[in-house]
C-alpha cells in the first residue's frame, strides 16, 4: 500500500507527465484538423487529457500553484512567527551587547580616572621630594663647615657640675 502511495505521489510531482499530456493534447488537435470525420471521438480525448492536466497540475506543490486558503493562511503565519522569533532574538542579542559595551565603557573611564589620579600624585611626589631637597642643600649651607655639634652645652652655674 505504502509504494503505490509513494508511485501516485511521485506521477503528480513529476512535471514530465504535464509535458507528455500537454504533447498528447497537441497531437489531439493536429488529428481533429486531419481527420474532421472523427472529431468527436478526439474531442473526448481532448477533455480527458485536459482533466489529467488539472489534476496533475493541482497536486504539483512546486510549481507555484496556490494551496488553497487554509493552507496559505497556515504557511504565511509560520513565517510571520519565524520573522518575529528572529526580530526577538536580535533585540535580545543587541541588548546583551550594548550592556557590554556600556560595561566596558564605564570600567575604561574608571581606569583612565584612577592612571590620572595616580599620574597626579606622581607629579606631586616628585615636586615635595624636590623641595625636600632643596631645603635640605638650603640648611647645610646655612650651617657651615666649622659647626661642631647639634647638643647644647651644659650651663655654668648648674649645681651639679
Amino acid at each position: 500500500m505504502d509504494d503505490a502511495l509513494q508511485r501516485s505521489l511521485n506521477l503528480g510531482f513529476n512535471p514530465q507527465i504535464v509535458r507528455a499530456l500537454d504533447i498528447g493534447a497537441q497531437d489531439l488537435k493536429i488529428l481533429k484538423n486531419l481527420d474532421s470525420a472523427n472529431e468527436s471521438h478526439y474531442r473526448v480525448q481532448f477533455e480527458e487529457i485536459q482533466d489529467l492536466k488539472r489534476v496533475y497540475r493541482a497536486t504539483s506543490l512546486g510549481q507555484g500553484q496556490h494551496l488553497g486558503f487554509p493552507q496559505d493562511l497556515l504557511r504565511l503565519s509560520g513565517l510571520a512567527a519565524a520573522v518575529l522569533l528572529s526580530v526577538s532574538v536580535a533585540a535580545l542579542l543587541g541588548r546583551r551587547i550594548s550592556h557590554s559595551y556600556q560595561v566596558t565603557f564605564n570600567e575604561l573611564i574608571a581606569h583612565r580616572e584612577r592612571v590620572r589620579y595616580l599620574e597626579e600624585m606622581s607629579s606631586w611626589q616628585e615636586m615635595a621630594k624636590a623641595l625636600a631637597h632643596e631645603i635640605q642643600e638650603s640648611a647645610d649651607t646655612h650651617r657651615g663647615p666649622d659647626h661642631v655639634s647639634d647638643e647644647i652645652p651644659p650651663q655654668q652655674d648648674d649645681p651639679g657640675i
